[in-house]
């Protein structure tokens, strides 16, 4: 027996939802352009280039995850707009020690429920052991900064 297909299709509307659903290839050039950046940053001949690069880059990404995160509602975009966020303020201000041991201290809360979740799924949460493992980054980074 064959179900009768309705002749009304669904058709996502224009506008902001098809950009942000559908642009999963920018999303995945944003995290690779932000890792490249952080990854120069954190080398020892990293501070001899240029910073604008590296600035625009996370400035892009911050703005890009925090439209993702009100539209989706998704806490995993919100938190990449955090981490953004923070490396252009890094950049841009230079914290002190205290704004920095501040921002590492998230850092490391942030990677606990995601380590939880990595550990307790095992393989099949490579996104989870992902973020902790950012997060961890992040806070080492900043703690580099105080």
């Amino acid at each position: 027996m064959q179900i009768a297909r309705s002749p009304v299709t669904f058709r996502p509307r224009p506008g902001l939802h098809r950009v942000l659903i559908s642009i999963a290839p920018f999303t995945r050039a944003v995290h690779v352009a932000v890792g490249a950046a952080m990854v120069l940053m954190s080398w020892p001949w990293g501070p001899a280039l240029p910073l604008w690069p590296a600035e625009a880059a996370f400035t892009l990404a911050a703005f890009w995850f925090f439209a993702r995160a009100v539209y989706r509602q998704r806490w995993p975009d919100l938190h990449h707009a955090a981490m953004s966020a923070a490396l252009t303020w890094s950049i841009a201000a230079m914290p002190g020690p205290r704004a920095a041991v501040a921002v590492a201290a998230y850092f490391l809360i942030a990677a606990v429920p995601w380590g939880y979740t990595a550990a307790r799924a095992g393989r099949r949460e490579i996104e989870a052991a992902g973020h902790a493992a950012m997060s961890l980054g992040m806070a080492a980074m900043f703690v580099a900064m105080a």
